[in-house]
């Protein structure tokens, strides 16, 4: 049975959190604090989040479309899940 949680949009006042899940799961790796608030902001990103009953963000998510060459295109930041959460997703976890 799953962890029951809930998706939804993040925004820069979940950045201290987001901060703490990339430092949980990539260490050294973590994207800093001003990249996560850039796109936090950013009109062209799109952030979601996954919180538990209990109000913590479990996973966090951002997507951004650029302009590559003339043509635009979709990215997305590696999905993070904090440790022992997991469902066969996608996403990486720590």
């Amino acid at each position: 049975m799953r962890e029951a949680y809930r998706i939804a949009e993040a925004d820069v006042g979940d950045l201290e959190e987001i901060r703490r899940l990339e430092l949980e799961c990539f260490g050294s790796h973590a994207y800093d604090r001003s990249f996560i608030r850039f796109l936090l902001l950013d009109p062209d990103s799109i952030a979601l989040k996954a919180v538990d009953e209990r109000g913590r963000i479990i996973g966090s998510a951002i997507g951004r479309i650029e302009k590559a060459r003339g043509s635009i295109v979709g990215g997305s930041t590696p999905s993070r899940s904090s440790p022992g959460i997991g469902g066969g997703g996608s996403a990486d976890p720590c």
